[in-house]
């Protein structure tokens, strides 16, 4: 009798240790999510200034840029095309 009883104390205090064990996991949990959504937060913020950034209303594709004669003239010697069809043009 006694040793079932010292075995259910300690079985109890186990008990005990897991859930306090509990407790202290749920909080590390809760403080995990919390600091993923700043990340989430921070990413989408991140996003949104990267697509302002990158409007392609602010770029004028129908300038000519840098390497447009050495495309064009890839594009006759290597695909032998003569000129962009209108859509392909800017």
């Amino acid at each position: 009798m006694q040793a079932l009883q010292a075995h259910l104390a300690t079985i109890d205090r186990e008990i005990q240790n897991k859930k306090q064990w509990i407790v202290r996991l749920t909080a590390l949990q809760k403080e995990d999510e919390a600091t993923r959504a700043e990340i989430l937060t921070q990413i989408e913020k991140l996003g949104q200034v990267a697509e302002k950034d990158l409007a392609p209303d602010e770029i004028d594709y129908f300038q000519e840029f840098d390497w447009s004669q050495a495309l064009k003239a890839k594009m006759r010697s290597i695909f032998h095309i003569g000129e962009y069809r209108l859509c392909q043009a800017g």
